[in-house]
């Protein structure tokens, strides 16, 4: 299957586009570039939707969008006359030209409202190498669609047709899907669908199944009994593999959620940086203002606390005025161990010496002095004079030494205040700042919060899925034990003897096919592990790994030794898959070259691989590496890619390069996107 060229009309952005594919062997990738939003992924639907009548358009809510193009909609379409939007593949299979047209109709009705006229329809017209054509339409044994199915089945389209933002292979397709693809390329499909028949069990669709409800009972009722337990085991197991299937869809479904919500992480990834840094600068501006809040308390406290300041303000006067010393010096002069019990002429002459009382009062004779200490007698007894004196000084000291403490606590706690009421507005300018460089993102934390949460209930339904299948297996336990019982009770008649030999043929027939089944399938996980770890080699090679496939054809990564790498790493993930994906190519080539027994067994078919954004989740180091090697593993490549991407891996490409195209917008209209040749690669 080799892509010959591209034609399309009204679809989508493109009004009248055309391209022509690569294939030339030596150069056989063919290069489309445009930025985001212009018309990459469309025109890799667009080949799907020819082959296959596969929409991929889908909203939010998963309805089909429509197919016309917007502008041809609104502005070119006449009533009751037919304007068709369509898609043109021509092809090269087997040394015949395959020429596809898949279409639909449109008009405006008699109320001049577009409407679809036509739904789509795919025609398709073979010319063999001796140039005789036949046209097959779309209805019929010999239908287009059946034509095309011979040449790449849809069920392999994830595998030819890749998008390589969603990297992860089983993200692809379900798991069932999964399976059932690797099973077709690597030719199991008709053993399994013979072991299925053949199937060792009651199913009454299976030939087992039917003879064993062929045993006969001589009317004891006793093994028909035994079959109705078993019938009823049988249909809990159906409706146990029932509920597996609804968990795994709707894994499947969670599975779709978290590849969207890790593709968005991965575009984030420089803005969760900005995104973490916001959120820790928040928890700093919290723990200032609680801090602030505290240090706000400690200022009412002692404004709440009036004699913190009279205080203050009576240690300041005493001190100003050198009192502080004269009561320490009066304390020692007066008799403070034995109270004085009368004014003494001595404590007269104190008082003149000094010039000025212990409150304050200056005293300029001894006729003043005695007349103070009258007056003050009225206030202090004469007895308690001394140790009045002594309490005041221990007072004062106390309150001064109190609050120079207090005042340094105070104005350092104030100093504090302001520094924290700069920091949380310098801290609040740049969490500003930052806002606005993020603006318009989605917020990584909740995305990953929401991944951590999607893969909590992943986890909870496999958990589920692995309790039902333990119940299933009990039943089957029990049905076994039953099924010997029927058998020890069945009378020895020539029929039940007979039936018993043809029993144990279709179940020798079913245990070989089992086994063979088994065999190959492990044949095929051997080769696909050996396959994608060469490949893989080639591809990655920033440190140690492989690739390791599990049973359900899901990948990981690990270590050289063997151990499971933990984290997410998406580049190397995508490098896995794309070697995994090369892989399966070339089994399937294999395969797929001998699902038609008229096509010469030596002549080799080409299958292309188309991808998506091959690059997007990957860092410089390994666009290289799978820019340089990808390509050896496919007869014919298309790779859609942005700029920035290409411009990176542009010396690994170019001498593999056939054709190149760049698609623009025709005078910045959205809804006019040109295909264009770009012949300076």
């Amino acid at each position: 299957m080799k892509l010959i060229n591209l034609k399309l009309k009204n679809f989508r952005p493109f009004i009248n586009s055309e391209l022509v594919f690569s294939t030339d062997p030596n150069k056989n990738i063919t290069l489309i570039k445009g930025d985001n939003g212009n018309g990459k992924s469309t025109l890799i639907k667009a080949i799907v939707w020819c082959l296959y009548q596969v929409n991929l358009f889908v909203d939010n809510q998963g309805n089909e969008e429509l197919l016309i193009n917007s502008l041809v909609k609104k502005n070119q379409l006449k009533v009751g006359v037919d304007t068709s939007i369509e898609v043109q593949i021509r092809l090269e299979h087997k040394s015949k030209i395959y020429d596809i047209r898949t279409f639909q109709t449109w008009l405006l009705d008699s109320n001049r409202i577009p409407k679809l006229n036509k739904e789509t329809e795919t025609v398709l017209n073979v010319t063999d190498n001796e140039g005789k054509n036949k046209t097959y339409y779309q209805d019929g044994i010999y239908s287009a669609k059946n034509e095309i199915e011979k040449i790449l089945r849809s069920d392999l389209i994830p595998y030819f047709f890749v998008d390589g933002e969603n990297s992860r292979i089983e993200n692809l397709t379900s798991k069932k899907k999964l399976k059932e693809a690797i099973t077709t390329i690597m030719g199991l499909e008709t053993e399994e669908k013979m072991a299925q028949f053949l199937k060792a069990d009651h199913n009454s669709d299976s030939i087992v199944g039917r003879l064993k409800n062929r045993i006969t009972d001589n009317n004891s009722g006793q093994i028909n009994s035994l079959n109705i337990q078993i019938q009823e085991l049988v249909k809990k197991n159906e409706l146990d593999e029932e509920k597996i299937e609804i968990l795994d869809a709707e894994i499947n479904k969670l599975n779709d959620i978290k590849s969207d919500k890790e593709k968005i992480l991965d575009q984030l990834k420089e803005i969760s940086a900005k995104q973490a840094q916001k959120k820790s600068l928040i928890d700093s501006v919290n723990r200032l203002e609680i801090s602030l809040n505290n240090d706000e308390a400690t200022i009412e406290d002692y404004m709440s606390k009036s004699f913190f300041f009279q205080d203050t303000l009576i240690t300041q006067i005493l001190s100003g005025h050198n009192l502080m010393e004269t009561l320490t010096k009066a304390s020692n002069k007066f008799n403070k161990e034995k109270s004085l019990s009368h004014i003494s002429s001595e404590a007269i002459d104190q008082l003149v010496e000094k010039g000025v009382c212990v409150c304050g009062t200056k005293l300029k004779n001894n006729q003043e002095a005695l007349r103070h200490l009258e007056e003050i007698k009225d206030y202090i007894a004469p007895r308690n004079f001394g140790k009045g004196l002594q309490d005041i000084i221990r007072q004062f000291s106390y309150i001064s030494n109190y609050n120079e403490i207090a005042n340094k606590t105070f104005n350092q706690t104030i100093l504090n205040i302001l520094a924290k009421i700069i920091e949380i507005d310098q801290t609040i300018e740049l969490i500003t700042s930052i806002e606005k460089e993020i603006s318009g993102y989605q917020d990584a934390g909740q995305i990953q919060t929401i991944v951590q949460r999607t893969n909590q209930d992943i986890a909870y339904k496999i958990n589920q899925i692995e309790n039902i299948r333990e119940s299933v297996k009990r039943r089957n336990f029990e049905i076994l034990e039953k099924e010997n019982e029927i058998r020890r009770i069945s009378p020895k008649t020539k029929e039940n003897e007979l039936n018993d030999l043809r029993l144990e043929y279709v179940e020798t027939l079913y245990r070989t096919a089992s086994d063979r089944i088994s065999d190959k399938t492990k044949e095929i996980m051997a080769l696909l592990n050996k396959e994608s770890n060469e490949i893989f080699s080639k591809m990655y090679f920033e440190e140690q790994r492989t690739i390791r496939i599990n049973q359900d054809y899901t990948i990981v990564t690990a270590s050289k030794d063997g151990n499971l790498i933990g984290g997410s790493n998406t580049g190397a993930m995508a490098v896995a898959n794309f070697a995994f994906i090369s892989a399966l190519i070339t089994s399937a080539k294999q395969f797929v070259s001998n699902m038609n027994s008229e096509y010469d067994d030596n002549d080799e078919s080409i299958y292309p691989l188309l991808m998506d954004a091959p690059f997007s989740p990957l860092g410089s180091t390994l666009m290289k590496g799978v820019a340089k090697n990808i390509h050896k593993f496919c007869d014919q490549m298309v790779l859609f890619v942005k700029p920035n991407d290409y411009e990176q891996v542009k010396e690994e490409l170019k001498p593999k390069i056939g054709k190149s195209y760049i698609l623009t917008f025709n005078n910045n209209n959205i809804q006019d996107c040109l295909i264009k040749e770009n012949v300076n690669v």
